[in-house]
């Protein structure tokens, strides 16, 4: 449950420089209103400036569209910031699956997150691109961006973050690609659906119902589509292989050099 902070939101204004813009003290008082008061309770104040720092240098710089990303060790990477963790801050366009992305590809590659604060903030940009206010709360004016402030329990080395970044960035396009064709792959369910009416006069009603009544329910948001192919399956050589048919692919099945299938001896189907 999440509440807002009004006491760790102040020692996070207290920790920023003397200087500090107005536009960056409104930014840390909406990153964190509604952040969960463990997160809060267990960071210093340095921290918390820091990390809502970084993130408001991320929405400023980054265009619309593009992901952004930093990993950073604040104890060999800021003078001033004796934090012994590495750190990952994440800013781009809101999406479904974002979370659980990046929460895998982290895991994957066998890190632990001791922190992780995910507020959605709602920007006004103009047309130029920067951002012009950063609110809780959508309006006529905003877009949605999503942003991740994670910590991982210890420090990475250079390689590792590295490797670390090209897998996020991954992971993120693919997170965008399968939400940019999820529209057009609900629209395939309806197609399947009129096709299976029009099954010859054989096959049984009760059984074609069955079938359009489950496709029915795939469509109505209950199965997360990531992906589509169409094959045509030919026989070469007396044995029967399939092929792919261009521009029919969508969302992670889009790349046509990726095979879907793969057999026995380990060689996709879409050769």
């Amino acid at each position: 449950m999440t509440q807002k902070n009004p006491t760790e939101i102040e020692r996070a204004l207290a920790a920023l420089p003397a200087k500090a813009p107005a536009a960056l003290k409104d930014f840390v008082k909406t990153f964190y209103t509604k952040a969960p008061a463990e997160d809060m309770a267990e960071n210093d104040a340095l921290t918390l400036a820091r990390a809502a720092q970084s993130q408001w240098a991320l929405t400023t710089e980054r265009t619309p569209d593009e992901a952004a990303i930093r990993i950073y060790c604040p104890i060999e990477d800021e003078n001033d910031w004796p934090l012994a963790r590495t750190v990952i801050d994440i800013v781009q366009d809101d999406r479904s699956f974002l979370i659980d992305s990046v929460v895998a590809e982290i895991v994957r590659q066998n890190y632990q997150i001791v922190t992780l604060i995910h507020p959605i903030l709602h920007v006004t940009r103009g047309k130029d691109g920067k951002v012009s206010s950063v609110s809780t709360e959508p309006s006529e004016t905003t877009q949605p961006e999503s942003h991740m402030h994670i910590h991982l329990r210890g420090i990475l080395s250079e390689v590792q973050c590295e490797e670390l970044l090209m897998g996020l960035q991954s992971v993120l396009r693919d997170v965008f690609i399968a939400n940019r064709d999820w529209p057009a792959m609900r629209e395939k369910l309806r197609a399947a659906q009129n096709e299976i009416s029009k099954a010859p006069a054989q096959f049984n009603d009760h059984l074609i119902e069955e079938y359009q009544a489950f496709l029915e329910y795939l469509y109505d948001n209950n199965f997360t589509l990531l992906g589509y192919r169409e094959y045509k399956f030919v026989e070469r050589k007396g044995e029967i292989v399939s092929e792919t048919i261009k521009g029919k692919s969508l969302g992670l099945l889009g790349d046509e050099v990726k095979p879907v299938y793969i057999n026995e001896a380990r060689k996709g189907l879409s050769q």
